[in-house]
């Protein structure tokens, strides 16, 4: 946050800079006390801006040698104080500020909740503290140890020490109002209580109930002491929860079986959450960092292996016993396998690697973060590749990726192959679609396939993007990815094959902006080795425009017998720095 104003030594009209520092805090002095006006039984506080309402200075008079519970109403912003905790726990209505001990006709402990649970300036609902259902809600009062009524809302311990206590004692009503002598009488002289401290999940206790008296508008319960961590605090609200023994705690629950109808066959049984609100969420918690099933491990077919750490499994049936959830934080469903750290598994695949995603009939993921999903019989093999829809897709190169089609390849580090069928990508960042097409390990290739005669690639269109940089008048070949020249980065022709070819080249300098374009065009091919490569007639090298300081920057086409492949050179200028750039459309025929 911006640091307010700083008061520094020497400096002038330290008091205004005071008062304006204390100004700009203002809003979190709604409601807190007003010490000069404060005296006695009087507790004064400061106004201000609440919810709509503009509340002036006020007081309160308090009631002699006892707790005063302190509130604001969230609506009228009224503040009032009572010796009784109805108002300060109906955290609805009410905003919670502070409570306040009076003796000897003064004020003595001033605690302020205003941030606390319900406090003004704490507006959420009372937290449930690591539990899934809170159960009925009390406040604490360790200021009485007798067998008397606590008080609307209130439970107390028969002795100071919690620990060593033999008798609870409960209001016949809840912190709500709601009356729980019914439900404590259907618990009986054979049950539990835990109780937790809702401000506090460290602060909990779990009783055996051996025997329930009713009193005057409260219950005694006989109790021993199971369980504890801690003592809860005086005033604090706290959630018990009670359970006849042997129910299991199964209070807001009911369990049911439909045999009839269409479950005449296959029985159907159930649990149905059966709480008072309107809408109940449903939850099965784990504990720790312990996975969930919806089945028992047992090494075996039956159950399947062990379930990693936080690992999600809501498979039913496998086929062997490895067929689950086993890495950690990983997800199953239906069958398969999610054996990586993170993996995800969904219908029947195999996610074996950290991070990877298989959704589909037998589709695989045996790379860190590759991804299958959707179709059938997918393989993502290399690292952070993917298979999306159709059927016996390989992507094993690493980020190469397929999208659609039917038993196509991405093999090379960045390839796509795009629907169609046996398209074959297997060029850096290359990218193939339609049918039966082939990139032949060049970069960059795009490729659209065309029927094949015999093989991939013997029927197809390729574009190539071909480029070079020269300083010097020394003649350059261009290539896909501006490296020497190689089989891999040329138009590169396979045994037996023609190409008629088309491009397009332009050549600018990136000081004086001079620039040159050509036409290129013809018809290359080769025989049964890279040796045997010819052009069929000189290449057509036709110059569409230049400027004058171009003159000299020269292309010329030919072909290459040792890497068997089209050849493109340029000529440039000393001491001018040229980038070229050509793209080359070829109709290709092979067999």
């Amino acid at each position: 946050m911006t640091v307010l104003q700083q008061l520094t030594p020497g400096q002038a009209n330290q008091e205004l800079r005071l008062n304006e520092i204390v100004e700009s805090l203002s809003a979190v002095g709604l409601f807190s006390t007003r010490h000069p006006a404060t005296t006695a039984l009087t507790w004064a506080y400061y106004g201000g801006r609440y919810q709509g309402n503009t509340v002036v200075d006020g007081t309160l008079s308090l009631t002699n040698n006892i707790l005063s519970y302190v509130v604001v109403h969230r609506t009228t912003g009224v503040v009032s104080a009572s010796t009784v905790i109805t108002n300060y726990n109906d955290i609805t209505t009410y905003a919670r500020l502070f409570q306040i001990t009076t003796s000897g006709g003064v004020i003595t402990v001033i605690s302020d909740f205003r941030m606390e649970t319900g406090g003004l300036f704490n507006q959420a609902s009372l937290p449930i503290a690591n539990t899934e259902y809170r159960g009925l809600t009390f406040t604490s009062d360790t200021g009485s140890t007798a067998d008397s009524d606590p008080g609307n809302g209130l439970f107390k311990w028969n002795n100071a020490t919690q620990a060593s206590a033999t008798v609870l004692y409960f209001d016949d009503l809840t912190v709500d109002a709601v009356s729980a002598v019914t439900y404590f009488t259907s618990i009986g002289s054979n049950g539990y209580v835990q109780m937790q401290q809702a401000d506090d999940s460290s602060k909990w206790q779990v009783w055996k109930i051996t025997a329930l008296v009713a009193g005057v508008g409260y219950s005694k319960f006989t109790v021993a002491l199971q369980a504890k961590l801690g003592d809860i605090a005086t005033g604090k609200l706290v959630y018990c929860i009670f359970a006849t023994a042997g129910v299991g705690g199964l209070i807001n629950w009911v369990d049911a079986k439909s045999d009839t109808g269409i479950n005449a066959t296959v029985p159907v049984v159930s649990f149905t959450a059966t709480n008072a609100a309107a809408d109940v969420d449903a939850v099965i918690a784990r504990k720790g960092s312990g996975g969930f099933a919806l089945q028992v491990a047992n090494g075996l077919v039956s159950g399947g292996d062990k379930r990693g750490t936080n690992a999600v499994d809501l498979s039913l049936s496998r086929s062997v016993s490895s067929q689950v959830a086993s890495g950690v934080g990983s997800f199953l469903a239906g069958v398969g396998t999610a054996s990586g750290s993170s993996s995800v598994c969904i219908g029947g695949g195999f996610a074996t690697s950290s991070g990877a995603i298989a959704i589909g009939q037998n589709s695989a993921t045996t790379n860190s973060n590759a991804t299958a999903v959707g179709g059938a019989s997918n393989i993502a093999s290399g690292n952070s590749g993917g298979v999306f829809a159709g059927t016996n897709g390989v992507a094993s190169g690493q980020q190469s990726g397929i999208l659609s089609g039917a038993t196509n390849t991405a093999s090379a580090t960045g390839s796509t192959a795009v629907g169609g069928d046996t398209n074959v990508s297997d060029g850096l960042n290359s990218m193939v679609t339609g049918m039966n097409g082939a990139a032949r390990t060049i970069v960059n290739a795009r490729v659209q396939g065309g029927k094949q005669f015999a093989a991939s690639g013997d029927s197809q269109f390729m574009r190539a993007i071909l480029s070079a940089s020269t300083s010097n008048a020394t003649q350059t070949t261009v290539s896909t990815d501006r490296n020497t020249a190689a089989a891999t980065n040329q138009l590169t022709l396979p045994n037996n094959s023609a190409y008629v070819f088309k491009g397009y080249m332009v050549v600018r300098q990136n000081t004086t902006g001079d620039t040159k374009a050509w036409l290129i065009e013809g018809l290359i091919k080769r025989g049964a080795s890279a040796a045997s490569t010819a052009m069929v007639a000189a290449a057509t090298v036709t110059q569409v425009a230049a400027d004058a300081g171009a003159a000299a920057w020269a292309l010329a086409v030919d072909a290459d017998t040792t890497l068997g492949c089209l050849r493109v050179r340029v000529t440039g200028e000393a001491a001018k720095t040229l980038r070229w750039v050509i793209t080359i459309d070829s109709t290709q025929v092979a067999g």
